[in-house]
């Protein structure tokens, strides 16, 4: 995977050398050998058990504690920023980051505690999606000074274009995951199958495939498409017409809301068994559910503020993981719920 995202990198970004002071079109290179700059992830070498609660005082520092946990000790080899005030980019971020954590930012300014993460985390790289008007031209270059390597950009003009960009990193022949580019709760559930199957994730409008989606389809040749949500979300006209793209199967993951839909997401092959661990969040807070999506030790259920939805806690139930965590302070997920989990561990 690794000279894969090397190749997504330098052919389907632009990169900002710390040498220059602008960005240029990236240019394809031979990946036989993987540059010194680039190294391979270690993370969770002593995972907690039981259940455990990472939060920070607000969304920022939220998304460090989830980074700090998975790379408790040892550096990432990339860290991932996106906007933390908009869902549709950092969505396409988090479903992209496989190689290190994804840290959120206002847009327009680099909070001191991220700026000392991204130190302690000692990056090859920084990878930053989303456009001027989401992450501005200032804030880039303080992301460029903290690293040795480079700034990858993946701008695109808009939320689909930016997927269409970042897909550039994937192999080609696997499965493409599809989802609406208007709301979160389904896609985010569906970001830790996405990163366990090695699959792209493009975004599309509920009734209507983006030229730029297309054009991703095209080159990405998915041997099969997922669609994440109902009709409600991505149209069955919609399906049809993925159909076009692909000669496997267009078929959809869904529920009768954004509970269920995470539920069926956890009971996909990835996560089949029990033990392990399932990952908590509200489905009222896009940004938590954003940190909690990138944990990669488990599948994402959500939860209401102050209880647990009937369809969660008979999937609970089934699982009896060996730890729950639970992403977001109290405001999100109420400690009545925290206590409430704890019957669930196995």
């Amino acid at each position: 995977m690794l000279r894969r995202r090397l190749a997504g990198i330098l052919t389907g970004a632009l990169v900002i050398a710390l040498a220059s002071p602008t960005a240029v079109a990236a240019q394809p290179v031979n990946t036989a050998a993987e540059p010194a700059r680039f190294r391979y992830c270690t993370e969770y070498t002593n995972p907690p058990t039981g259940v455990v609660r990472l939060a920070g005082s607000d969304r920022y520092q939220t998304a460090i504690a989830v980074s700090q946990l998975r790379f408790a000790e040892l550096q990432a080899c990339e860290v991932f920023v996106a906007s933390g005030r908009t869902f549709p980019d950092a969505l396409t971020a988090a479903a992209n980051s496989s190689f290190g954590p994804l840290l959120l930012i206002p847009g327009d300014s680099l909070p001191p505690s991220v700026r000392t993460e991204i130190q302690r985390l000692d990056p090859s790289a920084i990878v930053s999606f989303g456009g001027s008007a989401v992450i501005t031209p200032s804030v880039k270059e303080q992301l460029a000074n903290l690293v040795g390597g480079v700034l990858v950009m993946n701008n695109g003009a808009n939320r689909f274009d930016t997927a269409k960009v970042a897909s550039a990193d994937n192999t080609p022949g696997r499965t493409t995951y599809i989802a609406t580019g208007a709301d979160y709760p389904d896609a985010l559930a569906a970001v830790p199958l996405i990163r366990r199957t090695y699959g792209s994730f493009l975004l599309v409008s509920r009734t209507g495939i983006p030229s730029e989606t297309q054009q991703a389809l095209g080159w990405l040749r998915p041997s099969n498409i997922v669609i994440i949500g109902g009709s409600g979300s991505v149209s069955e006209g919609v399906a049809q017409s993925l159909r076009s793209f692909t000669t496997g199967s267009v078929t959809r993951i869904e529920g009768i809301d954004r509970y269920q839909t995470a539920v069926r997401i956890s009971e996909q092959d990835p996560f089949t068994g029990g033990g392990g661990a399932v990952v908590i969040v509200s489905g009222r807070s896009f940004a938590d559910a954003l940190s909690a999506s990138t944990l990669d030790i488990g599948p994402v259920l959500l939860v209401e503020p102050d209880s647990i939805p009937s369809v969660v806690r008979d999937r609970l139930q089934e699982m009896r993981p060996d730890t729950i965590f639970i992403v977001g302070g109290p405001a999100s997920v109420s400690q009545g719920v925290e206590m409430d989990l704890e019957q669930y561990l196995r």
